[in-house]
């Protein structure tokens, strides 16, 4: 009896686990970005979210970009899908809909990078001025050419699905 007892509390933990480190530990996530409109623009983004400490941490690259276009990438909600006509779209969910990762640097090969500490306003992209959201409030990220009047109607080039991954602690 007293096996089954240990047996049944071990199983209890292991499956509480993963919450805990998730509540109060690191979580990881990737994106693939898949090309928009046979733009040749694909990449991959990686995210760690430190929810201790209120840090998301982002980084991308991605090739076939245009070294005299400027890009930027944006988050959106979970209710957001990674393709079709509504690609990278927000559904104000969560994330006010949509936030600002920050603005791409392209080598003269076409070669992105893109690295970031939390996510900016879109009305106010100040690098400055960055607020947390968790990885579990993100459901997709694009890439877009840059509208200096308007980056979220900034011309799709590529999105994808945020995928969380397994909890660490």
């Amino acid at each position: 009896m007293r096996r089954i007892v240990a047996l049944m509390a071990a199983l209890g933990l292991a499956l509480a686990l993963p919450g805990l480190a998730r509540a109060g530990g690191v979580q990881t996530g990737h994106a693939r970005l898949h090309q928009i409109n046979l733009s040749g623009i694909k990449g991959r983004a990686s995210f760690v979210d430190d929810a201790a400490d209120q840090t998301l941490t982002i980084t991308a690259h991605a090739t076939g970009m245009d070294p005299a276009v400027p890009y930027v990438s944006l988050v959106y909600d979970t209710g957001s899908v990674p393709g079709g006509p509504e690609a990278c779209e927000p559904t104000e969910e969560t994330l006010e809909g949509r936030m600002v990762v920050g603005f791409w640097t392209v080598d003269a090969n076409g070669n992105g990078t893109l690295s970031a500490v939390n996510l900016m306003d879109e009305d106010d992209p100040d690098p400055n001025q960055t607020s947390y959201a968790s990885l579990a409030e993100i459901g997709t990220m694009s890439i877009r050419i840059v509208d200096p009047d308007d980056l979220e109607e900034g011309m799709l080039q590529a999105c994808g699905r945020v995928n969380e991954e397994d909890a660490t602690s």
